[in-house]
């Protein structure tokens, strides 16, 4: 019988070959071998927040006072405050399962920079402004997180408590919106995306690079399409179909937009 990490391995290098068949935007291809190692980076980040997300599923029915889990309309204070105790440990948790990833995604994000535009900096993962960069994505990952987790605790008790469920079925529910592998793929995917992209800009700035043009994907979004071929000065801010405003790729959950940078 395999062993749990022997099932993660397998799991990883699964995901590696999925996303190595993915359409992805012509200037990541530039630096294959930096390509590779997002996608791998990308897949490790898939089974860490996996793996949070089981243990959370463990530990969720803590975070609800099932005493005022009653027939009526929920509650705010049926799910503890942000400032709670178990937020707080579910957050630290969250983020020592990501913060190292998503370190090495930004220094491939600068390694990629160097290899495509020639132009050697030898800025590493043990960079301070890569450790302060990935630090601050860290953060509003994990409040991103724990904030949607909150919100899918109320959903599954309103959904339980209008179709009559019964304690041991609330709690599935819960369990299962919370546990969601979708939910692991979605995060790991835009969020490798997102720390590559922040160590382009970093070496876009330490090069002296003076703008960057958005490039999109063949049959791009509604929401990235219009910013196809759009060059604004480095540090400008893009602004996507919708209306919200980006620094760099990803536009969205899941995009593979990338940009090339101009000096």
């Amino acid at each position: 019988m395999q062993t749990r990490h022997e099932l993660l391995e397998a799991h990883t290098e699964l995901t590696c070959a999925i996303r190595a068949s993915e359409d992805w935007e012509s200037s990541y291809k530039q630096a294959p071998k930096q390509l590779s190692k997002l996608i791998r980076k990308e897949a490790e980040l898939q089974s860490a927040v996996n793996e949070y997300l089981l243990g959370l599923r463990d530990r969720v029915p803590q975070f609800v006072n099932w005493q005022e889990v009653e027939l009526k309309p929920l509650q705010a204070s049926q799910v503890p405050a942000l400032s709670d105790q178990l937020w707080q440990n579910e957050r630290q948790l969250l983020y020592a399962a990501t913060s190292a990833l998503l370190v090495e995604l930004t220094a491939i994000g600068i390694e990629a920079g160097e290899l495509i535009y020639s132009i050697p900096l030898g800025i590493g993962p043990l960079d301070q402004a890569v450790i302060t960069a990935a630090g601050t994505q860290t953060a509003q990952l994990v409040k991103s997180v724990t904030k949607t987790t909150r919100g899918l605790i109320q959903t599954a008790i309103k959904q339980a408590i209008l179709e009559g469920d019964d304690l041991t079925r609330t709690v599935e529910r819960i369990q299962k919106l919370v546990a969601n592998p979708v939910r692991a793929e979605l995060i790991a995917q835009t969020e490798s995306v997102t720390a590559y992209q922040s160590g382009l800009e970093h070496f876009a700035s330490e090069s002296g690079a003076v703008s960057s043009t958005w490039d999109a994907l063949s049959g791009a979004c509604q929401l990235c399409a219009p910013l196809d071929g759009m060059t604004l000065p480095i540090g400008e801010m893009f602004v996507l179909g919708n209306g919200a405003t980006v620094s760099y790729p990803p536009g969205h959950p899941r995009c593979r937009c990338g940009r090339i940078l101009n000096y």
